[in-house]
């Protein structure tokens, strides 16, 4: 269901994020297909992790805990995403070609007001 509802919103985060729920392997030119999107970073994750419900918002049904590629500095890294405990832990990333969650993140303006 948070897949289908397309670009979710984080105001606290200054993020805007699509879930994609497809596992893949890593591939550095997936996200950018959604213009302007990218991988996010491990701190990024952990700030949008509460958000990952079935209503992209804190206060929906937290989606299960799931492994997501995330980036740590430059490098592509797995990660355990635990949204009912908003909590995100790097785990060994033996190769790229271990299949994860995606999720693609853009940075988003406050409005001026």
């Amino acid at each position: 269901m948070l897949a289908m509802l397309g670009a979710i919103n984080v105001p606290s985060a200054n993020l805007t994020y699509f879930f994609t729920n497809a596992a893949v392997k890593y591939d550095s030119s997936y996200c950018p297909l959604l213009t302007g999107y990218r991988t996010p970073t491990v701190a990024e994750l952990q700030s949008i992790a509460t958000s990952l419900t079935s209503t992209g918002s804190i206060g929906g049904t937290p989606l299960c805990p799931m492994v997501v590629w995330a980036l740590n500095g430059i490098e592509p890294v797995l990660v355990e995403v635990v949204p009912a405990l908003g909590t995100v832990e790097v785990l060994r990333t033996p190769s790229l070609r271990c299949k994860a969650y995606r999720i693609c993140v853009t940075t988003t303006t406050p409005a001026n007001g």
